[in-house]
């Protein structure tokens, strides 16, 4: 029995000594944590008063899609404190509220259902907040400031080292206490109807997008300022800029007090800049048409072979189109302060504007307001039937070279007017005397202008020629024929005010032929001969031209602005000495629409 007991009690020993020994392998990992799988990366993006934090080589892809062992969720720390916990594994976190402008130390793991955290990923950053936003430095605008009105306006733009620019927003009251507020995408803007000598404010903000250390940040914020103007008195001059055709509306005092009662103006087709329109806090229709104004047309001297000619200084005419091709010439540029009009018109303060379609660059501009019946564009019926061409334009050949002299009176005397009966207006007759044997004379218009020969297809004009048996059919015969040619320029004379250029493939002669325009035998000294010359033969061949010289307009561009007639056809005899004076009179000179 002693035995037994014995025996039980050893093996009792025995399996104690085993279970104890099978935990030896456990015992020594008691106390340590198994960490969840953990992000493989960190790095940032900055936002305004935020940041992005991304957590994956691979890029951000749905959590849906984002396994890591049994991660369950996302964590984020910063100032030592457990701000945002996500209920989900997350390849990039969005931080807001980071008010600012500090160090922020974020540390980013996961969590599984345990708790347990992963290896954090640890990033040390500054966000940009409110306080960077108010030290960004805004350029001060160019202000232009009438008593009534103010443009701000950046030239060279608002980009920077430091921000991109997209747009503004602008508010202030006007002088009725009226709250105006607009928007632009542009970097100018317009405020009217303000006080005269007192202070404005106006609160502006603009939408930019920071950049910081050669990166952008994520977001475009709105960057506050005012800005605070003292608005000049009404008595304050101001320098207009088309000042010919300002006086042409009979304007002489050039202040704002002194131009409140315009409520019209009429410009003429070849101004250069806007601009002035801006001083007029009352001005409610405009006419650009250039209609009716006296004096207004541009200067144009001409000097060659000891002879001076001023032309132009008149009146605009029907038949005048303005030159718009700026790209090759630079002769009329593209006008300026256009947005000035374009204030005018978005403000509501213009009621009527009056354009020719195609005439000064302005359709696009003009546009949006035709259907309203804010823009009248005129139509056919606006132009009369026909023209007369002026004296304004007249000078004689001789500043081209001298056999093309000649002498030009105007008017000629009324007692010496043959047939004054059989003319129009005996009253505008020129009397014209070839001197040397190419004797011409020519109407030629400012270097702005050409004439318009699609719409005025035909001259016509009467001519009365005085001369003995020599020119009805014997050695001075060919001064029966008048030789029409119709020039871009005139030759070689002040080539910096001819800019199209000289030779024979700068002249077209309508028909072609020298011969084509001739005065009757029956007619010398007898009656007057009216003559009508096509000028569809001039606009086929312009269009029809291959214009390769380096001064030429492009090919379908008409800059025909110099109708010079010949006498003679320059197939007289040389030298030129009639046995008696041979005289011509030519009467109710005219461009019409119907031959």
């Amino acid at each position: 029995m002693k035995r037994l007991i014995y025996l039980l009690v050893a093996l009792l020993s025995f399996c104690y000594d085993s279970c104890s020994d099978q935990y030896e392998n456990v015992d020594k990992y008691a106390g340590e944590v198994v960490y969840p799988a953990g992000f493989d990366t960190i790095f940032a993006r900055i936002g305004y008063e935020r940041v992005e934090l991304d957590l994956m080589k691979i890029g951000r892809i749905p959590s849906s899609q984002l396994k890591l062992g049994k991660a369950s969720k996302t964590i984020v720390e910063y100032d030592g404190v457990k701000q945002l916990e996500i209920d989900s594994v997350c390849s990039w976190v969005n931080i807001t509220n980071l008010t600012e402008s500090k160090l922020y130390r974020f540390k980013v793991y996961t969590e599984d259902e345990y708790g347990n955290p992963s290896v954090p990923q640890e990033i040390a950053l500054i966000p940009f907040t409110e306080l960077d936003r108010d030290l960004l430095g805004i350029a001060s605008p160019k202000l232009t400031v009438s008593p009534t009105a103010l443009v701000a306006e950046w030239p060279n733009g608002l980009n920077s080292v430091a921000m991109e620019y997209y747009g503004l927003s602008y508010s202030y009251t006007d002088k009725d206490g009226d709250p105006k507020s607009s928007t632009t995408t542009g970097t100018r803007f317009y405020c009217g109807n303000l006080e005269a000598g007192q202070k404005v404010t106006i609160d502006i903000g603009y939408k930019v997008l920071p950049i910081v250390d050669e990166v952008k940040i994520l977001d475009t914020i709105i960057v506050p300022k005012a800005m605070e103007i003292e608005m000049p008195t009404a008595s304050t001059p101001f320098s207009p800029t088309e000042l010919v055709a300002l006086r042409a509306n009979g304007i002489t005092t050039f202040t704002s007090e002194a131009v409140a009662s315009v409520t019209k103006l009429t410009l003429p087709l070849h101004i250069g800049t806007l601009a002035d329109l801006f001083y007029f806090s009352n001005l409610e229709e405009l006419d650009l048409t250039g209609k009716d104004l006296p004096n207004v047309l541009p200067e144009l001297t001409l000097s060659g072979s000891g002879y001076t000619y001023v032309i132009g200084g008149g009146s605009w005419q029907p038949y005048m189109r303005r030159i718009e091709y700026t790209e090759i010439f630079q002769i009329n540029p593209a006008i300026a302060a256009q947005q000035t009009l374009l204030d005018l018109l978005e403000s509501g303060m213009l009621k009527k504007v009056t354009y020719i379609k195609k005439s000064m660059s302005l359709d696009d501009l003009l546009e949006p307001y035709i259907a309203s019946g804010v823009v009248e564009l005129v139509d056919e019926s606006w132009y009369p039937a026909e023209a007369p061409i002026d004296i304004q334009l007249l000078h004689p050949g001789n500043v081209q070279t001298s056999s093309f002299n000649v002498s030009v009176d105007y008017p000629a005397a009324t007692g010496e007017v043959p047939n004054p009966g059989d003319i129009t207006n005996p009253d505008k007759v020129y009397k014209v005397a070839p001197i040397n044997r190419n004797a011409t004379f020519s109407f030629t218009l400012p270097k702005e202008y050409m004439y318009d020969f699609e719409r005025y297809r035909y001259m016509k004009f009467k001519v009365y020629i005085s001369g003995g048996d020599e020119v009805k059919n014997g050695t001075y015969s060919a001064y029966r024929k008048i030789w029409p040619r119709i020039r871009y320029s005139f030759w070689g004379v002040d080539q910096g005010n001819n800019p199209y250029g000289s030779g024979d493939n700068w002249e077209w002669k309508p028909g072609g032929d020298r011969d084509q325009y001739q005065v009757p035998i029956t007619n010398v000294s007898s009656a007057w001969t009216e003559i009508t010359i096509d000028m569809k033969q001039v606009t086929d061949k312009i269009k029809a031209q291959d214009h390769s010289e380096s001064y030429n307009p492009r090919s379908g561009h008409y800059h025909s602005r110099n109708i010079c007639i010949n006498l003679g056809a320059e197939q007289g005899p040389d030298p030129y000495n009639p046995d008696s004076p041979i005289t011509y009179y030519f009467a109710d000179i005219r461009l019409t629409k119907a031959p």
